[in-house]
Formats: C-alpha cells, structure tokens, sequence
C-alpha cells in the first residue's frame, strides 16, 4: 500500500482562492520590485554626516560634508531647496584619496565662496561658483603628515575676507589673500593638545575662540596671542565645540566636550559652570552644538551626542530630547547649522534632518535607508576627522532680536506633537539619480498595470491546468535571518590619539 500523500483535486474554489493570492502577490511584487522613481534615491546613504554650512542670507542654499568608510569615500553635498533634495559636488581631485569632509564654511560676503577641509590629509579646496567646481589652495605642504583640518572660519576683512584654519597638530593658520599665501597663527598654544583645534567660533567684538584638546583658548581682537580660558574645567578637558547664545553673542558661551558634557559662562568665557541636568549625564559625549532663534525671539541651544539630541530653551537648566515624528532621535549628531528658526542637523545615520520651528520637531531631508553591514561609517585604519561646529559661521542675530538664555524658573513651553512626513520627494539633481529616461518630475513609486498582472495570473493558471500541478493544503515555510544593523560608532576617541 502507497503511504504517499494523494494530491488533493482542483476545486473551482481552490483555484479561486489560489488566484486570489496569486493576484495579490503579483500586484505586491509589482510595486516593491520596481526602482525608485528619479531623485528617490538617498544620497547620504551609508554615510556620516560631520560638517554641515548654510548662508545666512540664502537659507535654502546647504553644504553637507560626510565621513569616509569602508571601501567609500566621503563626499561633499549641496542642496538648493533647504535640504529636501541634494547633489554631489565633491571635489574630482579628491574622490580617490578616501577623504572626509570635517569642516566647511561660506563666505559671508560672497554666498558664492565656498570653502572646504579635508580631516585627514589636510587638503584644503575652495569655490567661487557654489560648489561648481573646486580650486585646491596650498596650505597642505605646510602642514605635518596627516593634520587634518578640523575646523574652518571666514571672516570680512580690509582686501578681503580673512579665512582660519584649524588643524589636527599644527595649530591654527591664516590667510589674509583669499588662501593665496598662509601664516601660522598659533603663538600662546604652548602644548601638543592646545595645537589639536576641534572649533574656531568669532565674537561680535572680534575675539577669536578656538576649541583644542586642552580646553578653551580666546585669542583677543587686538592681539596675537592665544590665551586659555578654561580654568574651571577638568584639566583633560577636550573641546569638541563651541556655541555663542544669539541673544549675547559676546558674553554668553556654551562649550561642548568629550567627558564633561556642557558646560556654559555668563562672563565672556571668565567662569564656567557644567549644565549637564538630566537627561544629559556628567560625561556626556557632547559632538555638536548649534543654536536657533524661535519665532517669539527665544534663544535655544541645540545638543548632538554620539546616542541622540537634546534642546533647551532656558540655558541648559532643562534639556528635551529632539524627535522625529513622536519618537526621540535614535542618532547621533555631528554638526548643526542654522539661519533663524530653520535649522540643520548632520546625523551619524540618518543623513540631515531639516526643523522649521528651532529644532521643536523634525524631519527627513532626504529619506535614509537602513545602516548595512557593507557601509560602515568609520574604517578602523582611519582616524575619525574633527565634527565641526559650522552653525557659528552665520552673523549672530542682534542682542535686542533675540532674549538671552538665561536660566529661569520659568518652566519649557509644551511642545506640540507634529505629524511626521511619510516622506520628502527628492527631485533634485543628485549624482545617483536612475537613467535619463526616468521623468524628472515622478512623484509617486511607478506599479505593473492590474492587466499586465492579469495576463500574468491567465499564464500561470494556464500552465497550472496544463501540467496537472496539484494544490497541497500546506507548503515548506521559509526562514531567513534578517541583516543585522551595525552599531552606530560615536564611542568618545582615545585622547592620547585624537582623531584628526
């Protein structure tokens, strides 16, 4: 006696139930197999974002600058429409020397004039056609092997704009002729970590504050000569960087560092007092600071960490978590840039994220795709490359258009929930787009027509009829371990090797 399992006949119901779910299947393939449509494509993907620079008379005008990983160059990009879509315009020159943009800056007198630092190599590129295309200065040959820059600040000067350098070991540099000629510019950094620049930020009275791995330096208006000023820290501390209040520009700082979370001094830089309540710990990684302007002219200061991100709108004397839809951020963040309430934030693993209300909620700026096992953010024979404060690079609002963060009693306004996009279109020109033949202004995820599915279906009940193909009751389930994510890599660096 055969002990097989007998077919089971095709009953007119059977065959109507497996031409339901054959349908069904099909139209489901359809929509998922097909390439996104033209400027869906994430362009940040697999990548860390870790300078970012916006001009301050032209907000809809971004530069994003991201981290080399695994077997991927770091690139440069730039979007003309705030962040909702982007283009590549990355240096050709540097597109094979495994780059990492840590710091960019735009003139503020030519939002044309774009500048460029590389956190590895040193190289230095600057634009005159917003990122067109790239001129390489020669600072590079005067630098030591591998001191990156780390940090990059343009101000107006007399025959032009004076552009500083801040560099992995060789201090700070200067040029007064457009990055024609340079001069150091590093006299009272006595020490090998004092030459370690992280953050160069400019007072309204033309102090220059630069952030090192020995704490704070202030050099004055008038004078030549580096000055520290951050007794009150621990004496290990590394400032990552620096932020002025909009509403006291000259008086009120905040400083973010690698162990020590903020700290923030009422007096010009004199005294300083941590501001680390929780949720924020003792040894915060704090990797970014930035600042907005609400609409009713509140200051607030912005936190990136390597796990997340946090706002205050009372000088750190209550923290809240910044979200994405109603969920807090699960990135960290690099870099933050700001013109106003509009406000940019550089993410480890989620590209940039774009606020319309001074960092309250935010959004995609272009939609991320999962991190992969074959996009790891940093190479583990490359040092990480300096986040870089850029937010400081555009003019403080005036001291009476802006109140002052002060602590107060006062308790943080309620904010209200805002509905998170499902996704921004990216129409823009980005250097990953599908062929040409893909029209420019699709909108939606193209699908296979219901009657090219239908045609499909008759084929297979065709072929079903034709070969005697019997219908079990049950089939062979299917397993699959789904790919794990990489841990975000945000881990504070080894001080005695700061990372470039």
């Amino acid at each position: 006696m055969n002990n097989a399992a007998s077919p089971l006949p095709i009953r007119p119901r059977s065959l109507s139930r497996a031409a339901v779910v054959i349908l069904l299947s099909l139209l489901m393939a359809g929509v998922t197999a097909t390439p996104p449509a033209h400027g869906q494509e994430d362009p940040f993907f697999g990548q860390r974002v870790i300078s970012l620079a916006v001009h301050p008379d032209l907000p809809e005008r971004v530069f994003a600058g991201t981290l080399a990983g695994s077997g991927q160059n770091g690139s440069v990009l730039r979007s003309q429409d705030s962040g909702r879509s982007w283009k590549e315009v990355t240096p050709g020159a540097a597109q094979n020397i495994h780059a990492s943009f840590s710091a960019l800056a735009i003139d503020p007198s030519d939002s044309d004039r774009i500048w460029l630092g590389e956190g590895v190599t040193g190289r230095l590129w600057s634009s005159d056609d917003g990122g067109d295309s790239w001129v390489e200065r020669a600072l590079t040959e005067q630098l030591s092997a591998r001191s990156g820059i780390g940090a990059l600040l343009v101000e107006p000067g007399l025959a032009g704009s004076i552009v500083w350098v801040g560099t992995r070991f060789d201090g700070v540099w200067r040029s007064d002729d457009g990055g024609q000629t340079w001069r150091n510019a590093s006299d009272g950094l006595n020490s090998e970590n004092a030459l370690t620049i992280r953050a160069l930020v400019a007072t309204p009275d033309g102090r220059l504050l630069a952030g090192t791995h020995a704490g704070l330096f202030v050099r004055p208006a008038e004078g030549a000569l580096w000055e520290r000023a951050t007794d009150d820290l621990p004496a290990d501390a590394v400032v990552l960087t620096v932020a002025l209040d909009p509403g006291a520009p000259d008086s009120v700082f905040f400083l973010g560092t690698s162990r020590y979370g903020v700290w923030r001094s009422n007096e010009g830089g004199q005294t300083w007092q941590p501001i680390n309540q929780s949720p924020l710990r003792d040894d915060t990684f704090a990797s970014a600071l930035g600042t907005a302007v609400e609409s009713s002219g509140r200051s607030v200061l912005l936190l990136g960490t390597d796990e997340s991100g946090y706002r205050t709108g009372n000088g750190g004397r209550d923290w809240q978590a910044m979200e994405s839809g109603d969920q807090p951020w699960t990135t960290g963040a690099d870099a933050f840039a700001s013109v106003g309430d509009s406000v940019f934030a550089g993410t480890q693993n989620s590209g940039v994220l774009i606020s319309a209300d001074a960092g309250n909620s935010w959004s995609l700026g272009s939609a991320p795709q999962p991190a992969t096992a074959t996009a790891t953010t940093i190479p583990s024979d490359t040092p990480m490359p300096v986040p870089t404060n850029t937010p400081t690079l555009a003019p403080a609002p005036s001291p009476t258009a802006a109140e002052v963060i002060t602590p107060t009693d006062t308790p943080e306004p309620a904010s209200t929930p805002t509905a998170e996009p499902t996704a921004i279109q990216v129409v823009e020109e980005t250097a990953l787009a599908t062929p040409e033949s893909q029209p420019e202004d699709e909108d939606t995820l193209p699908s296979l027509p219901v009657a090219y599915c239908g045609g499909i279906l008759a084929l297979l009940l065709l072929a079903i009829a034709a070969l005697g193909i019997s219908v079990h009751r049950s089939s062979p389930k299917t397993t699959g371990k789904p790919g794990e994510r990489l841990p975000d890599d945000g881990i504070p660096p080894d001080e005695s090797e700061p990372r470039p």
